[in-house]
C-alpha cells in the first residue's frame, strides 16, 4: 500500500491510494495501536511529498476504528 502512495507522489501515473482503507482494516483487526502505527507508516510517503493532512487523518482514523473494535460485543 505504501508503494502505491509513493508511486502516486513521484510519477504522473495515477496509482491507487489505499492508505485510509488499510488503516481502517488494520485498526479493526488488530486494535488502536496497530491502526495508528500502520496509519503513520502509510502516511510517510505522502508526508514527505508535502501532503501534511494525511498523517493526522490516518492517525485519527486508526484511533477511531480501533476504539470501535473495543466497543464491539
Amino acid at each position: 500500500m505504501t508503494i502505491g502512495v509513493w508511486i502516486r507522489t513521484v510519477t504522473p501515473f495515477v496509482a491507487a491510494d489505499l492508505s485510509f482503507e488499510t488503516t481502517l482494516v488494520l485498526a479493526v483487526l488488530a486494535g488502536r495501536v496497530a491502526g495508528c502505527t500502520g496509519g503513520a507508516l502509510l502516511a510517510l510517503p505522502a508526508l514527505l511529498h508535502g501532503e501534511w493532512a494525511t498523517l493526522p487523518y490516518n492517525l485519527l482514523a486508526g484511533l477511531v476504528a480501533g476504539q470501535l473494535r473495543a466497543f464491539r460485543p
